[in-house]
């Protein structure tokens, strides 16, 4: 009997591609022909490829990650206080890669960090979250400096450790003898480290960073070193070599007035190490970021004249050009 005759609906077919009983039969017909012996099944009907296509949910598109230059980034302290808690937090993690990737001096940073004014408005728990990630990346800044920013008597570690009722009173509070308290060990705190801040700020217009690359390990780097100061562990230049990356990376500089590599200056981190052992892995690296402190006069001797014994195993010349 015709469902028509009940008052039933048929469901209406896509106009588009067959029905789902008509593509199982479609398909069972193409694959009993795939099973033949000796022959080959016809290609899939492009009606089974489309309703198949249909079905099927989309792919994400996919995302490609291209790792960037860190964003320029304004290191004082009024663009600092000018910004929220929040904006301010964020703000520090920018400032912070930007010292990383030496585009801002860490002491500029510290400047602002060790001011009395960065911490306001700051809880407790984020000013906790902030001085943990200057102790994690605490060797960015000079020796002198690190020090101060591992002590727990200036402000940013005052509030972080402070607890959270108690930072809250500290901050919001206007009585007098809290905020003379505070202003007090601020001043105590740069009067402290003055010195170390001025010495800081005098190392970093001496540093120059440097970006190398090779094709191979066998390919060297085109630098050489002072013997007698290899042996007292110190990586001091001799030379460059025409030619090579450390010499090509010269003449770029060169081309732009720009100041290059002297004989005389000392390699003081390779990748954000910097202990003698640490910097040895120049010799397994085919991307090379450097951070040389520049000297303008070096002072070379008779015993200086040859490179180390060993510098060839760290990818650079043993003879010096």
């Amino acid at each position: 009997m015709s469902s028509q005759g009940h008052g039933v609906k048929r469901p209406l077919r896509s106009s588009v591609g067959p029905s789902g009983e008509e593509e199982s039969a479609a398909l069972a017909a193409w694959r009993e022909s795939s099973r033949r012996a000796g022959t080959k099944g016809p290609e899939l009907p492009a009606s089974l490829k489309k309703a198949r296509t249909d079905r099927e949910a989309a792919l994400p598109q996919e995302v490609i990650r291209r790792q960037s230059a860190p964003e320029e980034v304004v290191v004082n302290i009024q663009t600092a206080t000018a910004l929220d808690p929040e904006q301010r937090a964020k703000w520090f993690t920018s400032a912070l890669e930007a010292v990383a990737a030496g585009i801002v001096r860490a002491s500029d940073l510290f400047d602002v960090i060790a001011n009395q004014r960065f911490v306001k408005g700051l809880s407790s728990a984020l000013a906790a979250e902030l001085l943990a990630k200057v102790r994690k990346s605490v060797d960015l800044f000079p020796e002198k400096l690190q020090e101060a920013l591992l002590s727990p008597s200036w402000p940013l570690a005052e509030v972080a450790s402070a607890p959270a009722e108690r930072a809250k009173q500290r901050l919001l509070s206007g009585a007098a003898d809290l905020e003379d308290a505070m202003l007090r060990r601020c001043a105590e705190f740069v009067k402290a480290n003055e010195k170390s801040l001025e010495e800081a700020h005098k190392l970093a217009d001496r540093t120059m960073q440097v970006e190398l690359s090779r094709s191979g390990p066998q390919q060297v780097w085109g630098l050489t070193w002072s013997r007698a100061a290899f042996q007292e562990k110190r990586r001091i230049l001799e030379g460059i070599v025409d030619g090579t990356p450390a010499g090509l990376w010269n003449q770029e500089r060169l081309a732009r007035n720009e100041r290059p590599l002297k004989a005389g200056d000392e390699l003081i981190a390779v990748g954000g190490r910097h202990s003698w052992e640490e910097m040895a892995v120049i010799r397994d690296l085919l991307q090379a970021p450097l951070t040389f402190l520049c000297v303008d006069e070096p002072e070379a001797t008779a015993k200086d004249t040859q490179p180390a014994q060993c510098s060839g195993a760290e990818g650079v010349c043993i003879e010096p050009i």
